[in-house]
C-alpha cells in the first residue's frame, strides 16, 4: 500500500480487531519521598528512569502484576510535593495511577488505540464509546476540548451485491456519543467485481476528509468501485445539523486494458486490480478543497497513475475544477499523498525525500502553486542511516506546518537542528543545538501572536513514518516542544536512547527549556485544553491476547507544560494486540454544534 495513514488513524488496511483485553491488578513502585532543594522537579523523574521507567516494560514481559504495596501517593491520596526526590529501594513497575504533583490533568486524552478510544487521568483506562472498527477504514479528528467526529464505513453482503454505508458520529469531550451516527453516503457494488479482487484484499470504496478550522464543516471524497470504472465524489457535511450541504462527481476512471478500453477525457485508465486512493485537503481559509487521487497496484507500492485537482469548497456544481497537477503515469515514490498540506492560499506542499549514494536520504518539499507549478526545496540537513539499535524507530525527523503564517518546521533529533522554511519566499534557517549547553535563562513568549491561533498540520514522510508525535505546538503557534537526545548520552549497551523533551520558542528558536524524559517515551501530545504536556512510552508486548501478537501495555506521563514538573504516572495502559496505540493531536479548534 502507499502512503501513511494520516492524522495518526488507522489506513483503510488495518486487520479486522478482536475485542479489548481487561484490566489486571496493577503495579507497584516502592520509594519514599523528602523535601528538596531548588531546581529538583525535573529530576524526581530523571531518577526513575532507569529503573521504573524501563520497569513497565520488563515487569509486563516476565513476572507480570505484582501484588498491591505502598505508592508515593495515589489518586484519592494527598499527592507528595512535586518538588520532592526520590530515593528509589527496589526496582519495581509502575503504579497503576501515581501522582506526582499539582494541579492533576482533568480532561480525558484522545487517542487511536486499535479504534478511537480515550485515556482517563483518573483512573489510566482507555474508554469512551466508539465502536471497534471491525475492518472499516475509519477517519478521526479532536478539537481543542478532546470532542471528537469520527467517519466510518461498514460493508455487508446482500446476495449478489455488496452495501457500503458511510457514517458520521460525534462524541464529547469525555468520548460519549452526541447522536447515533447519521449516514452521510452509501454505495451499492457487484460482490464479484474481477475474479480475484476480493480475494487480495481489495476494496470497493476507499475515502478521505477533512475538517474545516473552525469546525463548521466536514469533506468527504471517495472513490467508488463498479464494474467498468471508478466514480470520485465529494460531499460537505454540516457538522452543525450533522447532514449533507453539497455534493459533486469530480472523476470517472475506466477499469480495463491499455490498447483495449479507451481511457477517460481526463486521461485515466487503471488495471482491474488496481485501487484508486483520494486524499482531499482545505485551504487554511476553507475555500478550497485540494483532492489528490493515485491509482496503486495490488502486489507493489508502485504509482499507477496519479492526478492532484482544486475546487471550491461549496462544491457548486458549475464551479471550475482546476488541474493543479495532470494525470499520468509515474513510479515516483518519493513524495506521499498523504503528506500534503495546503501551506498558504496560494501554496500547496508535499514532504519528500531522494535517497543519496551513501545510504542517507536528503528531505524536500515539493511546493506547487499557480504561478510556479512545482518547485523542490532542500530542508536541513540529510537523514543519516540508522546509527544503531539505541536510535528509536522513526525518531530521525518531524514535520509541523503551521499553515496560518505559512510556516514548516522540520525537528532532526539525531543532528539536533531545528529548520524552519518560509513557504512562499522559500527563506529558510537551520539552527544545532547544543545538548550540553544550559537552556536557562531565555523568557517564555508573553506577546500575542499575529494572525491569530496556529493552524497546524503534522507531516510525515515514508521512512519515517512513525515520527508523528515528536514535534508538536501550542495553540497560540509561539512555542514548540520536540523529542530528542537527552543531556547524558547513552551508554553504549543501551537499548533505549535516552531522550529528552526540548521547549522552542518557536519565532526566535531558542530553547526555553530542557526536561528530561521520563523513560523510553515514543510519542507526546498537548491535552485537551493545552492542560498538560502527555507522554506515551514504548508499548511493550504481553505474551498471548486475542491478535495475532500479545497485547500491549504502555505507561502515560502528564507534566507541567510550562515547567516541565511531573504532574501524574498512568503506569498500565493496555490496548489489543492487533494495534499501536497513538496520541491524537487537535485537528480543529472546536466542533460546531457542540
Amino acid at each position: 500500500m502507499y502512503g501513511d495513514p494520516v492524522d495518526g488513524e488507522e489506513g483503510p488496511w488495518t486487520a479486522d480487531p478482536a475485542t479489548p483485553a481487561s484490566s489486571d491488578a496493577g503495579y507497584r513502585v516502592a520509594g519514599r519521598v523528602r523535601p528538596g532543594e531548588g531546581r529538583r522537579p525535573r529530576f524526581a523523574i530523571v531518577a526513575l528512569v532507569g529503573v521504573i521507567g524501563i520497569g513497565v516494560v520488563l515487569a509486563a514481559l516476565t513476572n507480570g502484576p505484582t501484588s498491591p504495596a505502598p505508592l508515593p501517593a495515589e489518586r484519592g491520596q494527598t499527592p507528595g510535593p512535586a518538588s520532592g526526590s526520590v530515593d528509589i529501594l527496589v526496582p519495581t513497575a509502575l503504579p497503576r495511577v501515581g501522582v506526582l504533583g499539582l494541579p492533576l490533568p482533568t480532561r480525558p486524552v484522545p487517542i487511536s488505540a486499535g479504534w478511537l478510544q480515550w485515556i482517563d487521568p483518573a483512573t489510566g483506562r482507555l474508554g469512551g464509546q466508539a465502536e471497534p472498527l471491525n475492518g472499516e477504514v475509519d477517519r478521526a479528528f479532536v478539537d481543542a476540548s478532546g470532542r471528537a467526529i469520527r467517519l466510518c464505513s461498514t460493508d455487508r453482503d446482500e446476495g449478489d451485491l455488496r452495501r457500503t454505508t458511510v457514517r458520521l458520529c460525534a462524541y464529547d469531550d469525555r468520548g460519549q456519543v452526541v447522536d447515533g451516527g447519521a449516514s452521510v453516503a452509501e454505495f451499492v457494488s457487484p460482490n464479484a467485481l474481477s475474479p480475484t479482487y476480493y480475494d487480495i484484499g481489495q476494496r470497493a470504496i476507499e475515502f478521505d476528509a477533512t475538517v474545516s478550522r473552525d469546525g463548521r464543516w466536514l469533506w468527504l471524497v471517495t472513490t467508488f468501485r463498479t464494474i467498468d470504472r471508478w466514480e470520485v465524489a465529494a460531499t460537505r457535511v454540516d457538522l452543525a445539523t450533522r447532514g449533507t450541504a453539497g455534493h459533486r462527481a469530480l472523476r470517472m476512471v475506466p477499469v480495463g486494458r491499455a490498447g483495449s478500453t479507451p481511457p477517460s477525457r481526463d486521461g485515466w485508465l487503471v488495471d482491474q486490480l488496481a485501487t484508486l486512493i483520494p486524499v482531499v485537503r482545505a485551504s487554511p481559509d476553507d475555500s478550497r478543497l485540494s483532492v489528490t487521487l493515485t491509482a496503486v497496484g495490488p502486489f507493489s507500492p508502485a504509482l499507477l497513475q496519479q492526478e492532484r485537482i482544486v475546487l471550491d469548497s461549496a462544491l457548486d456544481p458549475a464551479g471550475l475544477i482546476t488541474v493543479a497537477f495532470p494525470v499520468g503515469g509515474t513510479s515516483d515514490l518519493a513524495c506521499s499523498p498523504s503528506s500534503g498540506a495546503w501551506a498558504t492560499g496560494q501554496h500547496y506542499l508535499t514532504i519528500c525525500s531522494h535517497a543519496e549514494s551513501n545510504g542517507a536520504r536528503q528531505p524536500f518539499v515539493r511546493i506547487e502553486n499557480p504561478d510556479d507549478m512545482t518547485r523542490d526545496v532542500a530542508v536541513g540537513p540529510s537523514m543519516q542511516p540508522a546509527a544503531g539499535p539505541a536510535v528509536p524507530v522513526g525518531a530521525e525527523s518531524a514535520w509541523l506546518l503551521d499553515a496560518r503564517r505559512g510556516v514548516l518546521y522540520r525537528w532532526a533529533s539525531r543532528s539536533m537542528t531545528l529548520t524552519t522554511l518560509n513557504v512562499a519566499t522559500r527563506a529558510g534557517t537551520t539552527v544545532t543545538i547544543d545538548p550540553l549547553a544550559d537552556p536557562a535563562g531565555l523568557s517564555w513568549p508573553t506577546v500575542e501572536p499575529e494572525n491569530g491561533p496556529a493552524a497546524w498540520s503534522s507531516l510525515t514522510t515514508l521512512p519515517d513514518p512513525e515520527s508523528n508525535g515528536r514535534l508538536i505546538g501550542r495553540q497560540d503557534g509561539r512555542v514548540l516542544y520536540a523529542l530528542g537526545p537527552a543531556q547524558r548520552p547513552g551508554g553504549a549497551d543501551s537499548n533505549v536512547a535516552p531522550l529528552s523533551v526540548w521547549v522552542f520558542d518557536a519565532e526566535r528558536l531558542k530553547v526555553l527549556a530542557r526536561w528530561e524524559a521520563p523513560g523510553p517515551v515514543d510519542q507526546m501530545v498537548l491535552s485537551p485544553g493545552d492542560e498538560a504536556l502527555v507522554l506515551l512510552t514504548t508499548p511493550a508486548v504481553l505474551p498471548g491476547g486475542p491478535g495475532p501478537v500479545g497485547d500491549w501495555i504502555t505507561a502515560a506521563w502528564f507534566l507541567d507544560a510550562r515547567s516541565g514538573a511531573p504532574l501524574e504516572v498512568l503506569g498500565e495502559i493496555r490496548g489489543p494486540g492487533y494495534s499501536t496505540p497513538t496520541l491524537l493531536a487537535p485537528a480543529v479548534s472546536a466542533f460546531a454544534g457542540f
